[in-house]
This record gives structure tokens, C-alpha cells and sequence, in this order.
């Protein structure tokens, strides 16, 4: 009787055991066959994005572009500031890291858009700024309970820093 009982539950453990293989086989084709049509209908819906974009409004499809290539150049902005590898000791201390080289990104996109909107170097990519903006050879003077900013005269892009200066401090003061 104890045989026949041991038997039987063998037996029924290896029905499950092939039951459970098939179902996993089938969940596995399943989830592969669920991909390529997803893939497929992702890649007709973009189609026919375009195309309706294209026909009905074809400003909104350029402004779209832009848009995706300015994340893009954002992107890669990111990547030149070593945000792949901090080499910090910590996890931490590499979060940190990051988060401050987003906050810096975003501080140029904002003063690109904000204080440099007519001049050519609203498109200098963060090195260039870097150089001729960041880097300028100025003199911080005090009088009349003022501080002032001197700027070398000779310096090729001082009309351009002072016309940014000029634009941020005219922005109206948060609250």
C-alpha cells in the first residue's frame, strides 16, 4: 500500500514536471511571437506617424526633428562630461557626481536659451563655451559698495559675454 502511494506520487510529480516544461516552452514561444508583433506594429505606427505628419502638418514633422536632435546633442553632452565612468570611490559619491553634472548641463542649456538667444554661441557645444566665455580674462573690482566685472577689452567674444551678462540680469527675479 505504501508502494502503490509512492508510485502514484512519483508519478504524478513527473506529469507536473512535464506539464510545467511544456508550459514554460509555450510561454517562452509565446512571449517571442508577442515581440516580433509588437515590433512590427511599433514599426507600422511610426509609418504612418511620418506619413500622417508628413500630409496634414509638415511643420509639426521639422519641429519634431529638432526637438529629437537637440535631446540628441544634449545626450552626447552628458557623455563628454565622464558621466559613464565618475571613477569615484563610492556608489554614492558617483550618484552625487552625476547629479552634478546634470545640474551643470541643464545651467548651460538654460543660459544658451536665455542669455546667449541671438549670438552664434547659443551653439557652442560645452567646450567651446568653456574656452571663450568661461575662461575670459577679467578682473573682479570693488567701489561704490558695487562689484563689477572687467572684462578685457581684447578679448575676441567680450561683446558677447557682456550682452549675455546684460540679458541674465534683466530676466525678472523668482519668488
Amino acid at each position: 500500500m505504501l508502494r502503490d502511494a509512492l508510485a502514484a506520487a512519483l508519478e504524478s510529480n513527473r506529469e507536473m514536471a512535464r506539464l510545467v516544461a511544456e508550459l514554460r516552452e509555450e510561454n517562452t514561444r509565446l512571449r517571442a511571437e508577442n515581440a516580433q508583433l509588437l515590433e512590427r506594429d511599433a514599426e507600422r505606427e511610426a509609418e504612418m506617424g511620418c506619413l500622417r505628419a508628413e500630409c496634414e502638418r509638415p511643420h509639426e514633422l521639422g519641429l519634431r526633428h529638432r526637438r529629437r536632435a537637440r535631446c540628441e546633442d544634449r545626450i552626447r553632452t552628458h557623455q563628454g562630461h565622464r558621466t559613464a565612468q565618475p571613477g569615484l570611490h563610492g556608489f554614492a559619491q558617483n550618484q552625487v557626481w552625476c547629479e552634478i553634472v546634470v545640474l551643470a548641463s541643464g545651467l548651460l542649456a538654460w543660459m544658451q536659451m536665455l542669455a546667449l538667444e541671438d549670438s552664434p554661441a547659443r551653439r557652442y557645444e560645452p567646450k567651446r563655451l568653456r574656452l571663450r566665455l568661461f575662461a575670459v580674462a577679467s578682473r573682479l573690482a570693488r567701489g561704490g559698495r558695487r562689484l563689477r566685472l572687467r572684462i578685457a577689452a581684447r578679448w575676441p567674444w567680450a561683446q558677447q559675454i557682456i550682452t549675455a551678462l546684460a540679458r541674465l540680469q534683466a530676466l525678472p527675479a523668482t519668488t
